[in-house]
Formats: structure tokens, C-alpha cells, sequence
């Protein structure tokens, strides 16, 4: 799957300056578009438009940079106007063209005779073209490097640490941690003393966080981006990279694979039972800010529907591997009834994961939602009412069904669910169930995954009539 997403990756580079469309890069890999676009942003956290659109902007920039006139550059990439150009820049990085550039510039005049160059400001001039040059080309490449990979020592956190007002001498500590299947760091991250957290990440993930956050706010929910104020009242350091200061919320999220005995310690506990009503009640408030800014976010379009149509053939495969019976008239039902339904259910930028520890309370309330870095789609909104509730075996059924039932009842109260949202709740734990074994399947790390769920469809398949009426 890397070389498939890396040799798209190419031909995108290779081809900037002509129309590239995802049905094209999906005819090449051999997929139907709709999987091919999933695999893409699980892999890139981008639609293949958004990331197409922005390695344009990468690679104008760096043209400008390097000299060429502007306007020119920038039909060449496929923009109108450079008005255009401008605006879709400050939408993906948060900044003007003019204040990137600044950010590079004195790099780019370091091996120069710097006063000539600042007199006659001209990135290309006589002295320092060829640096200039070369830096142009690490603007290009700095979207493709992955920022969690930077090296930085404890002096230079310190140093970066100077910039807020908080206690000297904090222990500082990198708690960085690669991705369970990828081994990527997706966010890079020390935490400073028991009290804060110094964040970094390629610039538009971190500006798109940045407005996630302050929506919850207005919510009235906390998450782990609301920014502390640096000296200068800014939300976050804005350099070569952004950074990033926080107050604690809770731990880093636990994104690996969890076994059945942590499972069932996270989601069968004593708050998500006491409180399923306020959590219900969170996601709502969660998905009214999430939707408030899901234009400037710009999302991926996940079809779970047909997510779970490309997961039967392993799901099959692995019902017969450990001997359990699940008919296919399951999953012609599955096929027909949903596949109807679907499309009149309400989507939207969602959480994606609102369960065990992404979830914060506090003396009986639920305060905050973690976790929302990891995704970037526009998906079913009930996914995340329903996933909330846990995992259906990790706890006795009537206890489940009971909290399942009292987030339902505090979603509605807040985001009325529509009728079809109610009648596709028995597919949608079923889809959720379908996609995890399909996304786990030949991960021995996650073989309790696999295993817990195909013990959920078996009884799905056979309890279809205990999900009907619940709200």
C-alpha cells in the first residue's frame, strides 16, 4: 500500500502544471475511486483535491521566491488570477504568501553579502541567487517533510519555551509516539513540566487545529489545542515551524491497538455509564463546532457505506478462518437496506474516535473531547454517537444497550437525530465492526481487534431485532 500511495505521490509531483484528478490516479493504482480516495487520506490526512491544491501552492510559492513573476507562476499552476492564488494560500497555511516567505528569507540571505541583498530586497540577486535558489527548493520540499520527524535537543525547547510566560527549569520530556501500523509520528509532542504540552506539526494541520479548538471553546468544550498566548499575545509561535503551547488535557491519546482486558477497563467503567446522557449531549455540542468550521478544515468525503461493501470479502475470510457462522443473507440485508438509507443520513466533519480516553470529565460533567488531530473526514455524524457507546462485548450487553440508548437520547436532545438516522443504527454498528476487522486484518498486534469483532457481527447477525426502537 506505501508504494501505491508513494508512486501517486510521484505522478502528482511530475504533473502540477496539468489537471490531475482522483479518478485518474485511481485508474492508475487499479481501484475504484471511491477506495482509492479512502486509502489515499488515511494515508496522506487529505483529499487527493486538497493535496493536489496544495503542493501547487508549495511549488508557486517557490517559483515567485525564486524570481519569476508572479502572475505568470500562477496560471501556470492552474490559477485564474493571482487574487486567487492568495486566497487559497491563506486558506491552507494561515498567513500570507509574503509573511511564508519572510520566514525563509534570512536563511536564504545568510551566505550573501546581507547588506546588498536587504537594500535591494531581491531574493535572486547577483550575490546570493544560487542560495536563494536552493532555498526555493526547500520550500518546495517542506510540505513532505514531516515536522514530528524534527530532531530537537532540550536546549532548543528551552529556547522556544522563552517565548510564553511560564515556570523556568520545568523537566521537559518527548512523548512523541510513532503510529501502531505506519511507524510514522503523526504529532510531535514534549510534554514541559505536569502542567503543558509543546506541539508541532506541518503548518496547515496545525493551523487547522488551532480554529478546531477555539470552536469547541465556544461550545464551552476544552481540547488539547486551545493555545496558550505567547508573550506577544499570539496563538502559537510562528516560525520555520509553527509551535505550539497547551495546557494539560488529560494524557496523550492512546491510538494503538488495545487488548481486550484494556479495552474492557477503558470502556466499561463507571463514567460512561453515570454520564451517557451529558456525553450524548457533548458530541452534539462537539459536531456544532466541528460543522462551523469544516469549510476551512476541508475534510475528506468518506462513503461508510461502500467502506463496508470493500470489507465483506475479508470480513468472510476471516468468519471462516475462526469458525464462525454469519450468513450471507446478513450481508444482502446489509447491502440493500443501508445502501437505500444512506444517502439521506446527515454528514459533516466528525470526531472519528469519541471513545475511551478521548473523552475528559469533570465533577460530573463532561468538559473536553481528544482526539480529534487524528481524522479529517466528512462522514455519517451518527458513526460517532454510536462508537461513543464503546464496543458492544467489552461489557454485559444490558449494560451496553442502556448506555447506547442514554447517548442517544442526549444527542437528540441537542441535534435531533432524523428518522433515517434511527433506522440505520443496527448498520452502523455493523459497518463500524465490518471496517475494523478489514483495517486490522494481518496485524498481529491487533489480533484481539479482529477477534472481539468478528464475535460482535456473529451476534449482530443473529440480534438484529434488539437494536430496532432505541430512540
Amino acid at each position: 500500500m506505501h508504494d501505491l500511495i508513494k508512486s501517486s505521490l510521484m505522478y502528482i509531483e511530475q504533473n502540477l502544471k496539468t489537471d490531475i484528478t482522483a479518478e485518474e490516479l485511481a485508474e492508475m493504482a487499479n481501484y475504484s475511486a471511491g477506495h482509492f480516495c479512502r486509502l489515499f487520506a488515511s494515508a496522506m490526512d487529505s483529499t487527493v483535491a486538497s493535496y493536489i491544491l496544495k503542493r501547487r501552492l508549495d511549488h508557486a510559492l517557490a517559483e515567485i521566491a525564486s524570481g519569476r513573476k508572479a502572475i505568470g507562476v500562477v496560471y501556470d499552476y492552474g490559477f485564474d488570477t493571482y487574487a486567487g492564488f492568495y486566497k487559497a494560500f491563506v486558506k491552507m497555511y494561515g498567513c500570507s504568501p509574503k509573511k511564508y516567505l519572510s520566514i525563509y528569507n534570512n536563511v536564504a540571505y545568510g551566505k550573501c553579502n546581507k547588506a546588498a541583498c536587504v537594500k535591494c530586497k531581491k531574493v535572486a540577486c547577483g550575490k546570493c541567487k544560487n542560495v536563494a535558489y536552493k532555498k526555493s527548493e526547500e520550500i518546495i520540499m517542506q510540505s513532505e517533510i514531516v515536522q514530528s520527524d524534527m530532531i530537537r535537543s532540550e536546549k532548543d525547547i528551552l529556547t522556544i519555551l522563552e517565548n510564553w510566560n511560564i515556570p523556568r527549569g520545568l523537566k521537559i520530556e518527548d512523548i512523541s509516539m510513532p503510529h501502531w501500523k505506519t511507524g510514522a509520528i503523526e504529532w510531535r509532542i514534549w510534554a514541559v513540566g505536569e502542567d503543558y504540552f509543546l506541539k508541532t506539526n506541518e503548518r496547515s494541520r496545525m493551523i487547522k487545529n488551532i480554529k478546531i479548538a477555539k470552536a469547541l471553546k465556544k461550545e464551552g468544550l476544552s481540547s488539547e489545542f486551545d493555545p496558550v498566548p505567547t508573550k506577544d499575545g499570539s496563538d502559537y509561535l510562528d516560525g520555520e515551524h509553527i509551535f505550539l503551547l497547551t495546557k494539560k488535557v488529560g494524557g496523550p491519546l492512546i491510538t494503538s491497538p488495545l487488548s481486550d482486558e484494556e479495552l474492557a477497563a477503558m470502556d466499561f467503567n463507571d463514567n460512561r455509564t453515570k454520564y451517557a446522557y451529558k456525553l450524548g449531549q457533548a458530541i452534539a455540542r462537539l459536531h456544532r463546532a466541528l460543522k462551523s468550521v469544516q469549510d476551512d478544515v476541508k475534510p475528506y468525503e468518506a462513503n461508510l457505506y461502500q467502506q463496508g461493501i470493500n470489507s465483506i470479502p475479508t470480513v468472510k475470510e476471516h468468519l471462516q478462518k475462526y469458525h464462525l457462522e454469519v450468513g450471507d443473507a446478513f450481508f444482502n440485508d446489509y447491502t440493500q437496506i443501508f445502501g437505500e438509507l444512506y444517502e439521506k443520513l446527515p454528514k459533516q466533519l466528525i470526531h472519528g474516535n469519541p471513545t475511551g480516553d478521548s473523552v475528559v470529565y469533570e465533577d460530573g460533567e463532561v468538559v473536553g473531547l481528544k482526539g480529534y488531530e487524528i481524522y479529517n473526514a466528512s462522514h455519517v455524524r451518527l458513526f460517532d454517537v454510536i462508537w461513543c457507546a464503546g464496543e458492544t462485548n467489552t461489557r454485559p450487553i444490558d449494560f451496553y444497550m442502556s448506555t447506547l440508548k442514554e447517548i442517544l437520547k442526549g444527542y437528540d436532545s441537542i441535534n435531533p437525530l432524523t428518522v433515517e438516522e434511527k433506522q440505520v443504527i443496527y448498520y452502523m454498528l455493523c459497518v463500524a465492526s465490518m471496517n475494523c476487522i478489514a483495517y486490522c486484518a494481518g496485524e498481529p498486534e491487533a489480533a484481539d481487534v479482529v477477534k472481539r469483532n468478528l464475535n460482535a457481527l456473529a451476534f449482530f447477525a443473529e440480534n438484529k431485532e434488539m437494536f430496532s426502537n432505541l430512540v
